[in-house]
C-alpha cells in the first residue's frame, strides 16, 4: 500500500523480523552471529574467566555484570557515602559529617555500584586496559 502498509494493515515494523516472523529479544539473527563468533573467536570474561557466549563490546559475562551491587538509596547528599541505619528527617539534607563541615567544588558525586568484587576489576579494565563500552 501507498502509506507503507501490507495487506494486513500493519507496517514493516509492527510485523517484527524477516518475512514476518516474528522478533524475539535481540532477534534471531544476531543470535545466529553471537553463535558463530563465539565458536570462531572464543573469548573468556575478563573478570571470572569463563567463555563468553555472544559477541559484545564488553567483555564481561552477564554473571558478573548482574553481580554488580547497586548502591543503596539511604547515601549522603552530597558525596554519596553510604549510610546505613541513618534516616532521613522530613525537610533535612541527609549529609555525612564530613559534608556537614565542608564545602566541595562539586554540587553531587554518586556512584553506580558498591566498590568491590567484579566492580573493582571493571575499574580497572575501564581505567587501564582502555576498555571504554565498560564506561557507557
Amino acid at each position: 500500500m501507498a502509506d507503507g502498509s501490507s495487506s494486513s494493515g500493519m507496517t514493516g515494523a509492527q510485523r517484527g523480523g524477516v518475512r514476518g516472523w516474528p522478533r524475539t529479544g535481540r532477534g534471531w539473527l544476531a543470535e545466529i552471529s553471537d553463535a558463530v563468533v563465539s565458536v570462531f573467536f572464543p573469548s573468556g570474561c575478563r573478570i571470572c574467566e569463563r567463555l563468553l557466549t555472544s559477541a559484545s563490546q564488553v567483555p564481561i559475562c552477564e554473571e558478573c555484570l548482574s553481580s554488580f551491587e547497586r548502591v543503596p538509596n539511604i547515601v549522603c547528599e552530597i558525596c554519596g557515602l553510604l549510610l546505613p541505619g541513618w534516616t532521613p528527617k522530613e525537610g533535612e539534607a541527609l549529609l555525612c559529617p564530613a559534608c556537614r563541615n565542608r564545602t566541595y567544588a562539586f554540587d553531587r558525586a554518586r556512584s553506580f555500584a558498591v566498590y568491590q568484587d567484579a566492580v573493582v576489576r571493571a575499574i580497572l579494565l575501564l581505567k587501564f586496559e582502555q576498555i571504554e563500552p565498560l564506561g557507557r
